[in-house]
């Protein structure tokens, strides 16, 4: 997270160095990520995370390269924050496991531009400038989000989605969705699922506080999820979503750790209250847990905690526990 001072605190699994604290050192506590100055938001995905500055939008991230999705050719991972390189102004990211994507500003108008896998189309087969860097085809973004291996992006032309295995074909070859897709929404937020969590579709878009959602195709035909209003954010990952309606964090889909914060461990097929919360003003959504800024600056947690991904020592928890956060230096 990124507190009012600007510096980024980050807690749970370091496999590949993605809490900025070094290869495999985990921590069940914040721990603050040096060597950064003031930012503005930070972005997690996979096994790395970035973070973008206020006014200049540079952008910094550490943690997983093994597919250059940082940006360095030796496809080492970045144990501290390095400066990458986009070419403008980030002012949003989407990591996905073996990509990144950025929304920026630039001198001649906007752009997305991605790095790192195109296995599944991650990158529109599309040639390379001399950074490591694809431009997507899109009109002007908004808001962008990436799940495993596919990437949504809000614009004003529409919603545009790209990647992911979409099946095989008759003869056994992968089929992979190689061409933007356009879903014509006018979209303030997008979030990008593995599965179909919503009962609508993975992939969805936030309309006019209205969820609509659609399963990832060449063509796709979007539908509204019922029971839900006021949407101003939706998050996703893995087999669990989370809305903030309203004020208030909703959640459906898998629940085996509590990830959903309903003091239960059922699956639901309905978005349900997060028991405890009050206002929030943002959340997030990891593989097996969920976490919300509310609207007083402080932080919660719920789900698995089998990698202190919680920020507080203990085992997993059902309903939300607040992340004691230390005094910023």
């Amino acid at each position: 997270m990124v507190r009012e001072a600007g510096d980024v605190w980050c807690w749970g699994q370091s496999e590949d160095g993605e809490i900025g604290q070094g290869v495999d050192v985990p921590s069940d506590t914040p721990q603050r990520v040096d060597g950064l100055p003031p930012m503005q938001d930070v972005f997690m995905g996979g096994s790395h995370t970035c973070a973008n500055e206020p006014g200049s939008g540079n952008l910094w991230c550490w943690g997983s390269n093994a597919w250059r999705q940082i940006g360095l050719d030796e496809g080492r991972n970045v144990e501290r924050p390095i400066l990458v390189g986009y070419g403008g102004r980030v002012f949003d990211v989407a990591i996905g496991t073996r990509h990144t994507c950025a929304a920026l500003t630039h001198e001649l108008g906007t752009a997305v531009r991605c790095r790192g896998s195109d296995l599944e189309g991650q990158l529109l087969r599309l040639p390379m400038e001399a950074d490591g860097t694809v431009e997507i085809p899109v009109p002007r973004p908004f808001a962008i989000s990436a799940e495993d291996k596919a990437t949504c992006v809000a614009t004003e032309g529409g919603v545009f989605c790209w990647g992911r295995l979409l099946g095989h074909s008759p003869s056994g070859s992968r089929i992979y969705r190689t061409e933007t897709a356009r879903v014509d929404l006018d979209a303030t937020d997008v979030g990008v699922g593995r599965g179909d969590v919503t009962g609508a579709g993975a992939e969805c878009a936030v309309v006019s506080g209205s969820l609509h959602c659609w399963a990832p195709s060449v063509a796709p035909t979007e539908r509204r999820v019922d029971g839900l209003s006021d949407v101003t954010e939706y998050r996703t990952r893995y087999l669990s979503a989370c809305v903030r309606a309203g004020g208030r964090a909703l959640c459906r889909g898998a629940n085996f750790a509590g990830q959903l914060g309903d003091g239960t461990t059922d699956e639901r097929e309905r978005f349900v209250p997060v028991v405890g919360l009050g206002d929030i003003a943002s959340l997030d959504v990891g593989e097996r847990h969920a976490c919300a800024l509310d609207t007083r600056g402080r932080v919660f947690c719920w789900g698995s905690n089998m990698y202190g991904q919680l920020g507080v020592p203990g085992p997993d928890q059902r309903t939300p526990v607040r992340v004691e956060l230390p005094d910023s230096e």
